[in-house]
């Protein structure tokens, strides 16, 4: 089944991403995610403590690993609700090689969003030891 375009595709996405209970199996078992402190769990995205709601949490997870993911499966294979991760991911993989020109596996160069995303992850470690990177991303 496909995506669709515009409205089309993200009511698809939403659809099948509601039926998600974060359980945190396509985290688990991702091997691109590494963080040190999980992108869908950052406080002015989601308050601590509570459960980042289902459009959310995918679409977090989405633009944080889709320049670097290589379409191993392992995000579909394990999830119990049988949502399609890797048929969204691929998806707007195929957007950014058209955009960027870059293929994640293929490409030897660090991925589209590294560089920003190490620059604003070492800041917030080094220098402040809060999660404060959208202040440190935004301030001018």
């Amino acid at each position: 089944e496909g995506l669709g375009m515009g409205r089309e595709r993200l009511q698809f996405i939403m659809k099948e991403t509601s039926r998600c209970i974060k359980c945190y199996a396509c985290i688990e078992n991702c091997p691109i995610c590494y963080c040190v402190e999980c992108s869908t769990k950052k406080p002015y995205l989601v308050k601590p403590g509570q459960i980042p709601p289902d459009f959310m949490f995918h679409m977090i997870r989405f633009a944080h690993i889709s320049d670097s993911c290589v379409n191993c499966g392992q995000c579909e294979e394990n999830c119990p609700m049988e949502i399609p991760n890797t048929l969204f991911m691929h998806a707007q993989q195929v957007e950014l090689e058209k955009m960027y020109g870059f293929t994640p596996g293929i490409n030897m160069e660090p991925p589209v969003l590294a560089y920003a995303e190490e620059k604003v992850e070492r800041k917030r470690l080094d220098d402040t030891g809060s999660d404060q990177i959208f202040d440190n991303v935004f301030k001018e």
